[in-house]
């Protein structure tokens, strides 16, 4: 666990219902609007606690749910034959109250620091096209953009 301040961070490896039901609300407001089901995000999490490759973290304000990260040790792809092993952060939400007060930064910090004392030398994420602020956010922590993914609704 990871303190400051009035903030913890703590890895979800198990089933508890109080971290879970918050996670659950988190994700509904991360994906407001998403046309997946949000029952499809928490059975593809409670499936996989316990799995060492996945990291998942919420960060606590004053032990209630306040932002979470998700991020994977994705040592191949099915798809890409070139890929090397790197880390992954797949999702990092905070609840807008309590943006700017450093619980973003934990998250960053708890997950980066997993990624290196699993000896990954890279890590890796995707920001959705128009999201400034987000893009921005993650340029600060050093990444930088390398691709750009496109997509067709078919």
């Amino acid at each position: 666990m990871q303190t400051e301040s009035s903030f913890s961070v703590v890895r979800i490896e198990e089933r508890s219902r109080h971290l879970l039901d918050g996670l659950d609300r988190l994700h509904r407001e991360f994906f407001q609007g998403s046309p997946v089901p949000p029952e499809q995000f928490m059975e593809f999490v409670a499936a996989r606690l316990g799995d060492e490759r996945m990291l998942l973290v919420v960060g606590l304000a004053e032990e209630q749910p306040a932002g979470y990260g998700l991020s994977f040790d994705v040592v191949e792809h099915p798809f890409m034959p070139e890929w090397q092993r790197s880390g992954y952060v797949t999702q990092l939400y905070v609840a807008p109250e309590r943006r700017g007060q450093g619980l973003g930064q934990m998250l960053v910090d708890h997950t980066l620091e997993w990624m290196r004392l699993r000896g990954i030398r890279r890590a890796q994420l995707n920001v959705l096209a128009g999201e400034d602020g987000a893009e921005g956010y993650w340029r600060r922590h050093g990444f930088e953009p390398r691709r750009i993914r496109m997509e067709l609704q078919l």
